[in-house]
């Protein structure tokens, strides 16, 4: 009588397959940390970001106590780089990259009001005493995208009123 042996070559299939289930559970979780780092990097950025405008805002501010004229002499609707030098923060026209990666940018522009003495967009009476700022903050994201925060305020002339 002939006896066939049905497990023959079953070993080989179970290896073949706990192999193909353990590449892509490997493969998955390589994707996943790829992922968390990519992640976790780009979040350094946004953090760096958020201090750098949150400085650049306090920059404008120190110019304010240093003298008004420190803002009202900014040109409007003209892009300030805030830049570090000699112990002092002082004005460039040309664009600075923070840590070779962040360009911070202010912008000052003249502040309306109406006859209840309201802030508007646009009205003939143009109050020199207040000076509505921009600052933002660029940077190069991932995929050749660019990321920028910013942040509007008003500044008012507050040690000569």
């Amino acid at each position: 009588m002939f006896v066939v042996n049905d497990k023959k070559g079953f070993g080989l299939v179970e290896v073949l397959v706990g192999t193909a289930l353990l590449s892509v559970v490997l493969g998955g979780l390589i994707v996943l940390f790829s992922n968390f780092t990519r992640t976790a990097s780009e979040n350094v950025r946004e953090v760096k970001a958020a201090f750098l405008l949150q400085e650049g805002a306090e920059v404008v501010r120190l110019w304010r106590d240093q003298g008004w004229s420190n803002i009202s002499g900014l040109t409007t609707s003209q892009t300030y780089y805030p830049i570090f030098s000699t112990g002092r923060w002082a004005t460039s026209s040309v664009p600075v990259l923070v840590d070779g990666i962040f360009e911070r940018r202010i912008v000052v522009a003249d502040t309306f009001r109406d006859i209840n003495d309201d802030i508007v967009e646009s009205s003939t009476t143009n109050d020199p005493n207040t000076k509505k700022i921009t600052v933002s903050v660029g940077w190069a994201a991932g995929g050749g995208a660019t990321s920028t925060k910013s942040v509007v305020f008003y500044l008012t002339n507050l040690f000569s009123r």
